[in-house]
């Protein structure tokens, strides 16, 4: 917290979202990889399935994501994402905030939001992080592109090329959780 001078998880930035999955596989199949660390990108999404497969039961088909148990065993082929997606949704500000502002970030929220003429429904935004960039799309506002690990200069501009790839991974992305 207080990273960049700012408090909570509605940012952009990788301090915010970045957090580490610890697990203990107490399974002699784990003996292999006990203590060792995975750099790949995982997501929580992929946690209810570890736990059921944990469990012994099978995860529904519901499930977007897969368990992590192969990756946790050794399996270097089971799971590999060149990317991480995620959403944050700021509508509530709105919501909750009708009769005035609680807080001075809501309070200056709600001002960005009036200046730049974002309607309630506009009130988000999506990030592609991959292992050297990380785009932001928003609906109404230019996207912005960082070259990783800085997350201080929009490059969006300047890189149209890996703008345009970075946009192809989101809408593959959401073609594959659409489908």
């Amino acid at each position: 917290l207080g990273d960049r001078y700012l408090i909570g998880k509605l940012v952009l930035y990788d301090s915010s979202y970045h957090i580490r999955l610890i697990d203990q596989d107490r399974s002699l199949a784990a003996d292999a990889t006990r203590g060792t660390l995975h750099y790949g990108f995982t997501e929580r999404i992929e946690v209810a399935p570890t736990i059921l497969h944990y469990s012994g039961a099978t995860p529904s088909s519901q499930f977007y994501d897969q368990s992590l148990i192969p990756v946790l065993r050794g399996s270097t082929d089971t799971l590999h994402k060149d990317r991480v997606v995620w959403e944050v949704d700021w509508r509530e500000e709105w919501a909750f905030n009708q009769q005035g502002p609680k807080s001075k970030r809501t309070k200056r929220w709600l001002e960005f939001a009036k200046k730049n003429r974002i309607e309630p429904d506009e009130a988000w935004f999506v990030v592609v992080r991959t292992k050297h960039y990380k785009l932001v799309e928003f609906p109404k506002l230019p996207p912005l592109l960082f070259k990783l690990p800085s997350e201080d200069k929009n490059i969006a501009d300047e890189q149209p090329k890996i703008l345009s790839d970075m946009r192809k991974k989101l809408f593959d992305w959401i073609a594959s959780v659409d489908s």
